[in-house]
């Protein structure tokens, strides 16, 4: 037979205010030892010790993030297929990256269906105009 009802929460009042989670309490326990682990995991790096000196270079030198820059390139095409055509012959020449590539179709695809809903609703409007 199960613990609870269906539907009824087990602790219907929440977590407690001011309880901790255990990364809170862990990070307690360590704070008083910061600065003698910190130092123990440079000497340990400094021993040849390919895990700490991992730990210590991705505190010292995190891992970059890829930046986008403004781009200047024309896509030609009279038609959305025409443009997204262009895009593609752009990444074969190497003008684009594929992220880039990608990122110009998605935001292509997203206008072209704003456009489409733009038409629909003027449609619509339009329909119902009719209908008075």
């Amino acid at each position: 037979m199960p613990k609870f009802k269906k539907g009824e929460s087990g602790n219907p009042s929440g977590k407690p205010k001011g309880a901790k989670d255990k990364r809170t309490r862990l990070k307690g326990l360590l704070e008083p030892y910061s600065n003698d682990l910190v130092e123990k995991a440079v000497e340990l790096a400094m021993d040849g010790d390919t895990t700490a000196l991992k730990l210590c270079l991705d505190r010292l030198m995190p891992p970059l993030k890829p930046v986008d820059k403004a781009l200047n390139v024309e896509i030609a095409g009279e038609t959305v297929t025409d443009k997204s055509e262009s895009v593609v012959n752009l990444l074969s020449s190497g003008d684009l990256t594929p992220e880039q590539a990608s990122k110009i179709l998605a935001a292509m695809s997203s206008h072209t269906h704003i456009r489409e809903m733009d038409e629909i609703e003027r449609r619509l409007v339009e329909l119902e105009k009719r209908l008075e």
